[in-house]
C-alpha cells in the first residue's frame, strides 16, 4: 500500500530488500548460506544456520549491491542451486557477482553435500 492507502503492484519505488535481513545483518554471523529460494532458505533455518535467498533479485541494482556486500562482507559465504541444470548456472552467475563485491572466497554447495 502507498501513503495513500491504495494498494502497489510489486514493490512500488521501495528498494530492494534481503530475505530475512533483520536476522542476517548479525554481524556474530560466521557462515551465510544463500539459496534460490526462500523455501530453501526457511529449511535451512529450521536446521539452525543462516541463510537468505537470492531468486530473482537484481544483480545491476547498485544499491542493492550496496546492502549484499554490507551483509556478507567477513562471513564464509555459501551459495547453494537448485538442483538442476539452470539452478546451477544461476549460483554460478550469483557466486561470481558475491566474489565481485567481496573480492573474497565465495563456495558453491551442490545438493549431494551436507550442511
Amino acid at each position: 500500500f502507498d501513503t495513500t492507502g491504495h494498494y502497489v503492484w510489486g514493490r512500488g519505488d521501495s528498494p530492494w530488500l534481503l530475505y530475512r535481513l533483520r536476522e542476517i545483518l548479525n554481524p556474530e554471523i560466521g557462515t551465510l548460506y544463500w539459496c534460490e529460494g526462500q523455501k530453501d532458505a526457511d529449511s535451512l533455518i529450521d536446521q539452525g544456520v543462516s541463510a537468505t535467498d537470492f531468486q530473482g533479485l537484481p544483480l545491476s541494482d547498485p544499491e542493492l549491491a550496496d546492502l549484499i556486500t554490507s551483509v556478507a562482507t567477513g562471513k564464509c559465504n555459501i551459495v547453494i542451486p537448485d538442483n538442476d541444470s539452470a539452478g546451477h548456472k544461476q549460483a554460478e552467475r550469483f557466486a561470481s557477482f558475491l566474489y565481485g563485491l567481496l573480492q573474497s572466497e565465495v563456495s558453491i554447495q551442490r545438493g549431494d553435500d551436507n550442511v
